[in-house]
């Protein structure tokens, strides 16, 4: 190979690692959108340590809320308690439990569990979600993405029946919307399933279409033994 073939195939080379890494960097810039919740000016990228909240100033509430609209105050009741020990200081390994976390008056609900092989501390658990609703909640609430909480207008997520603002990787999929007339609510859904655990981000509007609520959810690497 002559040096002007050698010079080419460098230059070749080089932009394929370059045009390489980009993709590979927006990929994983996408996967991070649906799976950041910005609260304030703190971020939460699922599944975190509670204690990156406890440090950021939220506390565990003795406060229950039961905000989801889809389930009443017996399943809240079981699902305070029945992974627990200790009158639900710690939980058992690989449990899991809900938890209403408080901060300056505001407040929203996590999932926890705890990703150990032996009984531990509440505190020392990992959040895999993420509620929270416009009423309970003073700071601004947006996804990565910039969809907010409070100033959501419909158009920017679906417009002329095309998604507009939440971009996903591949094997994300959307739920049948649906219209809970009990609860006079409307739950719309986008989930991917990955390792057989769940990843979703979850819209909750009022029969006016106003969003009243986000849920953030990442399973990955959850309730296995290693």
């Amino acid at each position: 190979m002559n040096k002007s073939n050698k010079k080419a195939a460098i230059l070749i080379l080089c932009f394929s690692f370059i045009l390489f890494g980009n993709v590979l960097y927006a990929e994983d810039k996408n996967m991070s959108l649906s799976e950041t919740m910005i609260i304030g000016k703190e971020e939460y990228a699922l599944p975190c340590a509670l204690d990156t909240f406890l440090k950021n100033g939220w506390k565990i509430s003795e406060k229950r809320f039961y905000m989801h609209p889809l389930h009443n105050k017996d399943w809240y009741e079981v699902r305070y308690t029945l992974s627990c020990k200790e009158n639900g200081a710690k939980l058992i390994p690989w449990g899991t439990a809900i938890r209403t976390l408080e901060k300056n008056g505001s407040f929203l609900e996590v999932e926890i569990e705890n990703r150990s092989k032996k009984i531990a501390a509440v505190e020392d658990s990992t959040v895999q979600a993420i509620l929270v609703l416009r009423t309970y909640i003073k700071e601004d609430v947006k996804l990565k993405n910039g969809l907010s909480l409070q100033n959501f207008k419909m158009e920017e997520l679906w417009k002329n029946g095309e998604q507009q603002k939440y971009p996903f990787s591949e094997g994300w999929q959307l739920s049948q919307t649906d219209y809970i007339k009990e609860s006079g609510f409307f739950e719309e859904e986008f989930y991917k399933i990955t390792e057989h655990k769940k990843q979703s981000v979850t819209f909750y509007y009022d029969k006016k279409m106003s969003l009243l609520g986000l849920e953030l959810r990442n399973e990955v690497d959850g309730n296995k033994l290693r």
